[in-house]
């Protein structure tokens, strides 16, 4: 399992997002790709199976972790799981 998820993550109702990466990878995909066994982990969920269900359960529960009192703050906390458009 090797994909990228492209999200989209906004304000509700603002018309806004800012546009996130996040890289899904099982182990084994990640070894083979990995050079010298160096795998940086920012915006990388390792999984051992493929399940869309669980995986959008995790999303969903790192962008309610995320909610703050601002968007901008939201935002920070987001770039901490995911990479992001402009940087971390």
């Amino acid at each position: 399992i090797y994909i990228v998820l492209f999200l989209d993550i906004g304000e509700v109702g603002s018309g806004e997002y800012t546009h996130f990466q996040l890289l899904v990878a099982s182990p084994e995909a990640l070894r083979k790709r990995a050079d010298d066994f160096i795998i940086s982990l920012h915006g990388t969920l390792i999984v051992s199976d493929y399940s869309f269900k669980r995986i959008k359960k995790y999303l969903e529960e790192v962008v309610k972790l995320c909610e703050d009192y601002g968007w901008q703050y939201s935002e920070d906390k987001l770039k901490r799981f995911f990479q992001c458009e402009y940087g971390f």
